[in-house]
């Protein structure tokens, strides 16, 4: 049984939360390459696994939330990060609505729980798609750069009027 993509989209993250992330990963790496060259650093070399541990920390979430994918096929809709993603049977969506982002209501980026019940999966600024689910507590809202085009692709394939 193959899948039938109507619409594709990927978000990538703000630039300055990548460039955050990017600057901490080079930290890491400077501070590491002067312990090792200098024998005569204060710091005690005890300190080079957990060096290690942020260093590839830091590059599991650079690589993880650098970019977004939205897919909507026939039967379902997927959004997320990597390995962060949601999948939602169309027949479930009761509502879907157009929506600006608003950064005082999810005050950051990336999957975001904001005040009024609904989980944002948020790569940057924008507007995106506010999802209500049957059976949910939590509604959803993510980023994508083309909202008419995945409203409307969710409605005509979905239950939705």
């Amino acid at each position: 049984m193959s899948e039938n993509i109507v619409y594709q989209d990927k978000v990538k993250s703000s630039p300055i939360v990548l460039a955050v992330l990017l600057l901490g990963v080079v930290i890491v790496v400077i501070v590491g390459l002067v312990m090792y060259f200098q024998q005569s650093l204060t710091i005690d070399s005890s300190a080079l696994p957990t060096l290690l541990v942020v260093f590839v920390a830091d590059l599991l979430i650079l690589l993880t939330f650098r970019q977004m994918q939205i897919v909507v096929t026939d039967k379902e809709l997927r959004f997320g990060f990597y390995i962060f993603r949601k999948r939602i049977n169309l027949k479930n969506i009761e509502s879907v609505e157009i929506q600006d982002f608003k950064f005082t209501e999810y005050m950051g980026y990336g999957i975001r729980y904001s005040r009024n019940n609904t989980v944002g999966y948020v790569p940057c600024g924008g507007r995106g798609l506010k999802i209500k689910v049957k059976g949910e507590t939590r509604n959803f809202f993510f980023i994508c750069n083309r909202p008419e085009e995945a409203q409307t692709f969710i409605k005509q394939y979905g239950t939705q009027k």
